[in-house]
C-alpha cells in the first residue's frame, strides 16, 4: 500500500482455493488498496495537525502565563518588564526549574513574588 512515495504497508488477499487471483478479484483488491491508504494517509495529516495545533496552544498559554508573571514581579518591584523578566530568568536558572513552572508558579501566588525579586536584590540588583 502507497501514499504518493510513502509505504504505508502490506495488504494481503486470501481466497477459498490455491492459485491467482482472477483479474476482477485482483482489480477489486488494489481498489480497496488505495481506499485504505487514502484514509490511512488523511488520519495521519489529521492527527499531525492536532499535535501541531496543540503545541501552538500550549506555546500561546505559555506566553500568556509568562507576561502575567512579568506583569507581577513588575507591579510588586516596581520594576520596568525586562527587568521583572531578568529577574524570573534568574530565578528558574538558579532553581533549576522550568520558565513556565515558575511563571504559573508566581502567577498563581504560590511562589511569593518578593521570593523571586529578593534573589535579584541580593545579587545587587534593586
Amino acid at each position: 500500500m502507497r501514499l504518493r512515495d510513502d509505504v504505508l504497508g502490506a495488504l494481503g488477499l486470501f481466497g477459498t482455493s490455491p492459485g491467482d487471483l482472477d483479474p476482477a478479484d485482483l482489480s477489486l483488491g488494489q481498489a480497496l488498496a488505495d481506499v485504505a491508504s487514502v484514509a490511512i494517509g488523511q488520519s495521519k495529516e489529521t492527527a499531525d495537525q492536532r499535535s501541531v495545533n496543540e503545541q501552538l496552544q500550549n506555546a500561546l498559554d505559555s506566553r500568556i502565563v509568562l507576561e502575567q508573571a512579568k506583569g507581577v514581579l513588575a507591579q510588586t518591584g516596581s520594576l520596568q518588564m525586562d527587568e521583572a523578566f531578568a529577574a524570573l530568568r534568574r530565578y528558574f536558572r538558579d532553581h533549576g526549574l522550568g520558565l513556565t513552572a515558575v511563571a504559573e508558579a508566581v502567577v498563581v501566588r504560590r511562589l511569593p513574588a518578593r521570593q523571586v525579586l529578593g534573589q535579584v536584590e541580593e545579587a545587587g540588583g534593586r
